[in-house]
């Protein structure tokens, strides 16, 4: 066995989950499901009160207005945007405003996500703009706000497809927007994957939450994917699927009256109109094509839903995302792909907000550096540090070349690997083990104070499973006993490899379950190999005081090979346990203060001596055989 070296396989990257399948049934595309998870109501509303706040019937001075500030924040997401204006069958002068986010694999695979954006203030029919303001919040304001937050979220990544986002004009008139796109597009030959049109989303008095997806029978890829998207990505919505002439003959069937329309009868079968209701010709909402069309009542509170024009746009994010394939975000660099999915398992539904856990890596590497390595082709290694830890290449010099050290044991015993077997010594750190790195005199212990009652100084403990942690621990290393702990936690487990104790809520950590990125989507699973990740405990858990943004408190501390945990009562509940900054304490240990990210091998501090080891003095630990034989199941 190797003492300090953490041997990862492929398997660590998935302990105790099956490989997921590219197509896997339920399993949340990364990408898609943080895109989802992105989609702010709340800018809705204020897109939808700065359009509405255009009166947008045709030849008015509000319409153009309303399509400036469309393109206009079009751009500003970096999109390719497009003005294409031309003469109505009426005279007027139409503009349909398109934005483009360019496929970067497959360009000519387009999907489009449509409203549309001009409005009217009564039944009439063509329009009477003089009837008064034609405010249109839902009609079609709700459809418009809910393609430009799914812009915003989209243009930061990239996709293998291309996908239009695209706002007609003319739709009041008979769809002329709409008519002449499509039509142009069709008699270019282009062709469209799926579209998707978005007409008043926004109103529902009965308390539902529904859309209706409505089809000419001829979109069964589109629904299939939408369906399936409401419950792969957990989406508040109740959706219909309503095909024409259900509830009218088909070429009088209310529901086929929208920009849809168009594309049905320019050959392009795949799409559908999403809308709130397709019960009566002027559907569910009272203040349909009225001057009534408004985003609040008179009371000042909204007439429109958030949630259910939130749900419109999630929708659309995720159906669109999944067909034209997300390729990734720009992320934090990694030196290496095995690095970045380390993290990226537990970590990045942290950092995309879809879990409230603790860091199991922190949010991103806190220095990339060469550092010796005796094995290694060319007598160093590249490694990157995090918050709680660190990863190293090898470059094939070990069975799996990506590794991590046992920082933590290092710390303690003051021996830095530098090679397989080879080591040098130099004092155990003084950093303390939990809380802010700078703490008034001996507030907390430091790795050097556990050393007296740590592996390999402190032999096995007696199996305490079932009594409550009351061991402490001050500044100084003196042990002792609490007559009044701040919190009574029950010992859960027995390590007998170390002869350690576990505590209930270390345990119910080291076993839990959540959200994890695996293979290129989230799924629920085990979080981790607690073996592997933390390594074996090397002492008791013990009671502390630890200075955490200069406020004193009590933490319970247990020291782990690789890692430590810490338990503060006094924080929130998700984070109550968490992995100590391992990484960052060895940083500061090994090289000094905030030492920054050097790109070249740095030198071990000065007066070691080099030692040379065998096997013989490992503790028996690494990923090819560590288990938790004896253990109790979680």
């Amino acid at each position: 066995m190797l003492l300090g070296a953490l041997i990862f396989s492929l398997s660590f990257l998935n302990p105790g989950l099956p490989p997921v399948e590219a197509n896997a049934a339920g399993a949340a595309a990364i990408e898609t499901m943080e895109m989802v998870s992105e989609v702010d109501a709340g800018r809705m509303i204020g897109d939808i009160g700065t359009i509405s706040g255009y009166s947008r019937c045709s030849a008015t001075a509000g319409k153009d207005d309303a399509a400036s500030f469309i393109a206009g924040r079009l751009r500003s997401l970096g999109l390719d945007v497009r003005l294409d204006s031309f003469t109505g069958p009426d005279g007027n002068r139409f503009t349909n405003v398109i934005g483009e986010k360019r496929g970067a694999s497959d360009p000519s695979r387009v999907a489009v996500l449509a409203a549309h954006f001009d409005s009217m203030p009564s039944r009439q029919f063509p329009p009477n703009c003089s009837a008064g303001p034609a405010p249109g919040a839902n009609d079609d304001a709700s459809g418009v706000a809910a393609v430009l937050e799914a812009a915003r979220v989209m243009s930061a990544r990239n996709f293998a497809g291309t996908v239009r986002f695209v706002l007609f004009d003319g739709e009041e008139y008979g769809h002329f927007g709409s008519k002449h796109y499509a039509e142009s597009l069709a008699a270019g030959g282009e062709t469209i994957e799926a579209a998707i049109d978005l007409d008043m989303v926004g109103y529902e008095n009965d308390g539902g939450t529904r859309l209706f997806a409505v089809h000419d029978g001829r979109a069964s890829q589109l629904l299939a994917v939408l369906n399936a998207s409401v419950a792969r990505y957990g989406i508040p919505v109740t959706l219909g699927n309503y095909a024409l002439g259900t509830n009218w003959p088909a070429n009088l069937d209310p529901n086929r009256l929208g920009d849809h329309l168009s594309f049905w009868n320019a050959g392009y079968g795949d799409t559908v109109g999403i809308s709130e209701d397709i019960a009566t010709d002027y559907g569910n909402d009272p203040a349909y094509h009225s001057s009534g069309d408004t985003l609040y009542k008179p009371d000042g509170s909204l007439r429109l839903r958030p949630d259910l024009m939130s749900a419109a746009a999630k929708l659309s994010v995720a159906a669109l995302s999944d067909l034209a394939g997300p390729q990734g975000r720009d992320a934090w660099q990694a030196p290496s792909e095995d690095f970045y999915r380390l993290w990226e398992r537990t970590d990045r539904a942290v950092e995309a907000g879809l879990e409230t856990r603790s860091w199991f890596w922190g949010p991103k590497p806190i220095d990339t550096r060469w550092e010796p390595y005796e094995e290694s082709p060319t007598g160093e290694r590249l490694v990157q540090y995090f918050d709680k830890g660190r990863v190293e290449d090898n470059g094939g010099s070990v069975s799996g070349s990506t590794t991590a050290g046992l920082l933590v044991e290092e710390m303690v015993t003051g021996r830095v690997q530098t090679g397989d077997h080879s080591f040098a010594t130099i004092h155990p750190s003084d950093v303390p083990v939990a809380g802010d790195l700078s703490q008034p005199g001996n507030a907390s212990p430091s790795y050097s104070d556990f050393a007296a009652v740590s592996w390999p100084t402190c032999g096995p403990e007696p199996n305490r499973v079932g009594q409550y942690v009351s061991a402490t621990i001050d500044g100084y290393g003196k042990v002792g006993i609490a007559a009044d702990p701040a919190a009574l936690v029950p010992v859960a487990a027995y390590d007998p490899n170390l002869g350690h104790n576990i505590p209930q809520v270390f345990w119910d950590f080291m076993n839990q379950e959540g959200l994890v990125a695996d293979g290129g989507y989230y799924v629920n699973g085990v979080l981790m190999n607690w073996t592997e990740v933390l390594g074996l405990p090397i002492s008791e858990p013990f009671w502390t005081k630890a200075f955490v943004s200069g406020e004193e408190r009590d933490v319970l501390v247990q020291l782990f090979e690789r890692r430590v945990l810490t338990y503060t009562p006094s924080n929130p509940e998700e984070w109550q346990v968490e992995m100590g900054n391992a990484g960052l304490h060895y940083l500061e240990w090994r090289y000094g203060p905030a030492s920054p990210a050097s790109g070249y091998l740095m030198a071990l501090p000065a007066m070691i001596r080099l030692e040379r080891f065998t096997s013989s003095g490992s503790t028996g630990s690494s990923s090819a055989d560590t288990t938790s034989s004896g253990l109790p199941a979680p």
